[in-house]
C-alpha cells in the first residue's frame, strides 16, 4: 500500500553529483521532489596536479525554491558541513516510506588529504552502525536509501557490469550486508559505484545509480 501511495508522489533519485551542480540542476528543474543519494561534492577539494581545487557552491538556493529537493552524504562529502546543513537527510533518519543512511569507504585514500576530501568519519562508527541496524529492524521502511550497498549485492554490481576484481571489505557494506539479511526492504536504492544496475536480488530490487543518473519511483 505505501509504495502504491508513492506513485503519486513520484520522488525523483539522482546518483553521485560529485560537484557537477549545474547538470544536477537540470536534473531537478520541474521536479516536486527529489534525493540525491550521496557525494553531492559538499566541501570536498578535488585532486588536481596543482594540489587541491576548491569545491563550487552547491546549488541550494535552487534546491530551496525549486521543491523538495535533499540529500545524503557519501565519502565524498564533508561530514561535519552536511550534519550543519538542513537539507542533508540524517543518517538512520525514516520517513514516510523511507529509511536513509550515507557514508562509505574511501579506496584511493593515496589520492586524498586529510580535513580537504578525506574525513576519518566518512563511515559511521560499529556503535552508530548498530544503534542504526536497530532502528532500521524496528522500523521495516520498504525503501532503503543509501550511499553504499551490502557486501554481497556490491559484488554483484561488479558482476552485472562484467568487471572480474574483488571488492573490499569495509564495516559499512558489512553492516549493510547483515540489515539485510535479517530484513529484506521491497526496493534498494544506493550510488557510490558509478555504474547503474536495476536487479531483483532475493526479493528486493536493488538500484544503483551512476554519475547523474535519475530515476523516479
Amino acid at each position: 500500500m505505501l509504495l502504491q501511495q508513492r506513485e503519486a508522489i513520484h520522488v525523483r533519485f539522482i546518483g553521485d553529483v560529485h560537484g557537477k551542480f549545474e547538470q544536477y540542476v537540470s536534473l531537478i528543474e520541474g521536479v516536486d521532489a527529489s534525493i540525491q543519494v550521496g557525494d553531492m561534492g559538499l566541501g570536498f577539494f578535488a585532486p588536481s596536479p596543482d594540489g587541491v581545487t576548491a569545491p563550487p557552491e552547491p546549488r541550494f538556493d535552487v534546491m530551496r525554491r525549486e521543491g523538495n529537493h535533499r540529500f545524503i552524504r557519501g565519502n565524498q562529502d564533508d561530514p561535519t558541513a552536511c550534519a550543519q546543513h538542513c537539507l542533508c537527510i540524517a543518517d538512520g533518519h525514516s520517513e514516510g516510506d523511507m529509511f536513509f543512511c550515507g557514508g562509505a569507504l574511501s579506496v584511493n585514500l593515496k589520492d586524498r588529504t586529510k580535513g580537504l576530501n578525506w574525513w576519518p568519519d566518512e563511515e559511521l562508527s560499529e556503535p552508530e552502525l548498530a544503534r542504526i541496524r536497530e532502528k532500521y529492524l524496528d522500523e521495516r521502511q520498504p525503501i532503503m536509501v543509501t550511499h553504499d550497498c551490502p557486501h554481497a549485492i556490491a559484488k554483484a554490481i561488479l558482476s552485472h557490469n562484467n568487471i572480474d576484481k574483488g571488492v573490499a571489505i569495509s564495516r559499512t557494506r558489512q553492516a549493510f550486508q547483515r540489515m539485510w539479511e535479517q530484513y529484506k526492504p521491497q526496493i534498494w536504492v544506493f550510488g557510490h559505484w558509478h555504474m547503474s544496475m536495476d536487479a531483483l536480488i532475493s526479493g528486493t530490487r536493488f538500484i544503483c545509480l551512476a554519475e547523474l543518473e535519475p530515476i523516479d519511483i
